[in-house]
């Protein structure tokens, strides 16, 4: 090889490392995001199945806030204690529920307020079940996976103290505090799923009234009280067929009283508390 060979080859080689050093400035070390606590369901959530997967949105809320929020599509895992449930109707009608902690996949929906929670379709097929629903436990969390490009981590300490005790304790103060908050969220996000992409003002008013149930005990609390005020206010913008629709609408609703849960979580977590 001549001299004038190797020095191009010398300066190929160079502007290799120069573009592959561009390329990894481009991508930025970051923090690891929020821990995330999920509401537990009061009933189960309706799963809509296509291309091979089942998915439905499930209300959140942060218990980190000294972490940055995640993005859209930021991926998750259940957190220890976690269960999440996969319901479907078996031949002859039973219902039958099985966990999905390790196949089901989160991620950040919008913010911290609400997570994406996908199982595989094959897992129904399996059973030859239809009609799936998903359900999340008391207590739970979501916690972020972890990247190579997350220059602060989440330790395994963090972790185990954020989903164990201090997961606890804020559930105990949202029972006690803000048991409105969490109804409202759960039961705006199984409408919010159980809604078609177009609906009539008749199936609107039908999956509400599944929605809510009969139990005046029930329709008569602070928290679905606040839930009936959202659908009514969204009811009315999606019959007049001005601005956004209803589901873009109860989404809002939804996110407004989630913020309120992560209020209340993060003032437990002040000293004194």
């Amino acid at each position: 090889m001549g001299k004038t060979t190797r020095l191009i080859a010398l300066s190929v080689s160079f502007i290799y490392i120069a573009i592959a050093a561009l390329v990894m400035a481009g991508r930025p070390a970051t923090a690891a995001p929020q821990i995330l606590g999920l509401v537990a369901s009061t009933a189960p959530v309706p799963l809509t199945c296509t291309g091979g997967v089942c998915a439905a949105e499930l209300p959140a809320f942060c218990l980190q806030r000294e972490r940055t929020m995640p993005r859209i599509g930021t991926t998750y895992r259940a957190g220890p204690g976690t269960r999440i449930t996969l319901g479907f109707t078996v031949a002859g009608g039973k219902r039958h529920a099985v966990s999905v902690n390790s196949t089901a996949a989160i991620t950040a929906l919008r913010d911290y307020h609400a997570v994406r929670i996908t199982v595989p379709e094959s897992a129904l097929v399996a059973w030859q079940g239809h009609n799936p629903t998903i359900a999340v436990s008391g207590r739970a969390s979501a916690v972020p996976v972890p990247l190579p490009t997350h220059s602060r981590p989440l330790s395994e300490s963090e972790i185990a103290f954020v989903t164990g005790p201090q997961r606890r304790i804020v559930a105990r103060a949202l029972a006690e505090q803000a048991p409105g908050a969490t109804l409202a969220v759960a039961t705006m996000s199984r409408l919010i799923n159980a809604l078609p992409r177009h609906a009539t003002a008749r199936a609107r008013a039908a999956l509400w009234a599944q929605v809510i149930g009969s139990d005046r005990s029930v329709t008569a609390a602070r928290g679905m009280k606040q839930a009936i005020k959202a659908h009514d206010y969204c009811k009315a913008w999606a019959d007049t067929g001005r601005g956004y629709g209803m589901r873009d609408c109860l989404r809002e609703w939804h996110d407004h009283r989630a913020d309120d849960i992560t209020e209340k979580a993060w003032d437990m977590q002040k000293p004194g508390m």
